[in-house]
C-alpha cells in the first residue's frame, strides 16, 4: 500500500510575522532617516537664506556709509551678529 505524501505549499504563520517584523523595521529606519535628511535640508535653507541677507545687509552698509544714531559704534554690530549665524556649523 502506498501513502502518498501531501507536499507543503506555501509559507508558516511565523515565516511571515518574521518577514512582517523585518519590513516594519526597514520602514522605520527609512523613515527616520528620511525625517533627519529633511531637517538638514530645512537648516540649510536657513543658513542659506541667512547669509544672503548678511550679504545684503553689508552691501547697503556699504553703499550708503551708514552709521549709528545712537552715538556709539558704526551700525555695523547688527551685521556682526549676522556673520555669527552665517558661520555656525552643522
Amino acid at each position: 500500500m502506498l501513502f502518498l505524501r501531501k507536499s507543503k505549499k506555501g509559507f508558516t504563520l511565523v515565516e511571515l510575522m518574521v518577514v512582517v517584523a523585518i519590513i516594519g523595521i526597514l520602514a522605520l529606519l527609512g523613515l527616520r532617516l528620511f525625517l533627519m535628511q529633511q531637517i538638514r535640508a530645512k537648516n540649510a535653507i536657513v543658513k542659506a537664506n541667512t547669509a544672503t541677507c548678511h550679504t545684503i545687509v553689508q552691501g547697503n552698509l556699504a553703499d550708503t556709509d551708514y552709521t549709528s544714531t545712537t552715538g556709539t559704534g558704526n551700525g555695523t554690530g547688527q551685521v556682526d551678529a549676522i556673520a555669527a549665524v552665517v558661520d555656525i556649523r552643522d
